[in-house]
């Protein structure tokens, strides 16, 4: 039980969850959000079968999952082509931003291992957001709030293989991030 929490729900979550609270709802003041969108991906599925797009659906989130964690992120939940993660929930971190800019240039290597046939528009944005559990019969751990409502917007102005910022993840960052007047930032540093 305790294994299959910490596979569906980030660690801080899952332990509340093992010790009965399930209406769990929280204010995070600062966190950084990132919202990643896999372009291409549903050419790739509509020109698959089911079970081949799944896998390679599953082999995307799969190395999104190990670049999370190998960077310190806590991913929240994916959507299809759509993954959702965060920066400073579980762990409040000074280097939120800069922990999600190599989440988003990681996973981006990774896919390209994949198929070059695919790229990442990616939002980024940091400030406050509210998490928790949602639902009754059904529950799902989701973030909600200006951060999280922020990097959705923004991702879908950000170009293919860029990486778009709000300003205070913008102002987080240094020069040396090669940040542009647009707040986007390459994928490679």
């Amino acid at each position: 039980y305790e294994q299959l929490l910490r596979r569906i729900f980030p660690d801080a979550v899952a332990d509340r969850m093992r010790n009965g609270d399930v209406s769990m709802v929280e204010n995070v003041p600062q966190a950084t959000v990132i919202y990643a969108i896999v372009e291409g991906f549903a050419a790739v599925a509509q020109a698959a079968d089911a079970a081949q797009a799944g896998r390679i659906l599953s082999e995307i989130v799969d190395r999104f999952d190990t670049v999370a964690e190998t960077e310190g992120v806590e991913k929240v939940k994916t959507i299809g082509d759509h993954y959702l993660a965060i920066s400073g929930l579980s762990v409040a971190r000074l280097d939120s931003a800069r922990r999600a800019i190599e989440f988003a240039r990681s996973a981006s290597r990774e896919l390209e291992k994949i198929n070059e046939r695919q790229g990442l528009s990616i939002g980024i944005a940091t400030g406050p957001v509210q998490v928790g559990l949602v639902g009754s019969k059904r529950f799902v751990f989701d973030i909600w709030g200006y951060a999280a409502s922020a990097a959705r917007w923004i991702v879908h102005e950000a170009d293919l293989n860029a990486i778009r910022l709000n300003d205070a993840t913008a102002n987080q960052l240094s020069d040396q991030d090669g940040i542009d007047d647009e707040r986007t930032v390459p994928m490679t540093s």
